[in-house]
């Protein structure tokens, strides 16, 4: 432990005190979700904007101090399952058969790769399968969901409603 009393996530081992840095894998990696955030926003899919932003801004705090364990790498771990689990819903919501199958390897390479890195704790796994499995990939698997799903919880536009 650090003289904080800091501890990682990924390996568990005592670490000093220094940020990440902003290009280091584990922040890259998030851009798919803004590329899904900006398509959330034009689509007017707002809970998918809302949720997808909240994510990106915990994730990106527990991966730039480290996977510091505490009360940001709980809040991370409990919007992040949340966002999966919506995921999951839309899912169960495709509008096609191949849409389905896609939202299936997405969720099944995500569900693959948390557990792998989960079970397994070697720090150069976590540091290409997590980013790889739980950035990159749901990063896309949202911006499938955007273009191709319908809202679940905000189904009315807001523009709607500003207008009645």
């Amino acid at each position: 432990m650090c003289s904080a009393g800091c501890t990682t996530a990924a390996s568990g081992a005592a670490r000093t005190h220094h940020a990440r840095s902003w290009v280091d894998f584990q922040i890259t990696s998030h851009i798919l979700f803004v590329l899904a955030i900006m398509l959330s926003v034009c689509q007017e899919f707002h809970e998918v904007t809302l949720m997808t932003s909240t994510v990106i801004f915990f994730s990106v705090w527990y991966h730039k101090n480290q996977e510091e364990l505490g009360v940001i790498s709980l809040i991370d771990g409990v919007c992040a399952k949340a966002f999966y689990m919506y995921a999951l819903v839309q899912t169960s919501r495709s509008p096609s058969a191949p849409m389905l199958l896609l939202n299936a390897v997405f969720a099944l390479v995500t569900a693959v790769c948390f557990i792998a890195t989960h079970l397994n704790g070697d720090p150069r796994l976590y540091a290409w399968v997590h980013p790889l499995g739980l950035h990159v990939c749901p990063g896309i698997w949202t911006s499938f969901v955007v273009m191709t799903h319908e809202p679940i919880i905000f189904t009315t536009s807001l523009r709607t409603m500003a207008t009645a």
